[in-house]
């Protein structure tokens, strides 16, 4: 495999730019991804730091059981949710529809 020089390179940028930062938007729908994948990678550090502070055999476990635990939350709320739901819907007065068209 031929290596490229650095002026092919930067051939393959926009106007030879090398910066790539003002060509990359962060759009506002990326946050909400950015700030959970921050929370759940925190939520790993945190019990793993503490379990090898304590010096616990196999430390490893400590993470996994906390993504455990925080999947299964999810998976609660969710359950919840969709019940709630399906309980709900046929009290629900047709004409209150929010969708309808009548006027």
């Amino acid at each position: 495999m031929r290596r490229r020089s650095f002026s092919q390179l930067s051939s393959c940028m926009p106007n030879g730019n090398l910066n790539l930062l003002p060509n990359i938007r962060l759009h506002w729908k990326a946050w909400p991804i950015v700030v959970h994948s921050a929370r759940t990678a925190v939520a790993a550090v945190v019990p793993l730091v503490v379990a090898l502070l304590v010096r616990l055999p196999e430390a490893y476990w400590a993470p996994v059981t906390t993504l455990v635990i925080i999947a299964f939350h999810r998976f609660a709320e969710v359950s919840i949710g969709i019940t709630g739901a399906l309980l709900f819907a046929p009290l629900w007065p047709e004409e209150a529809d929010a969708t309808s068209t009548n006027q």
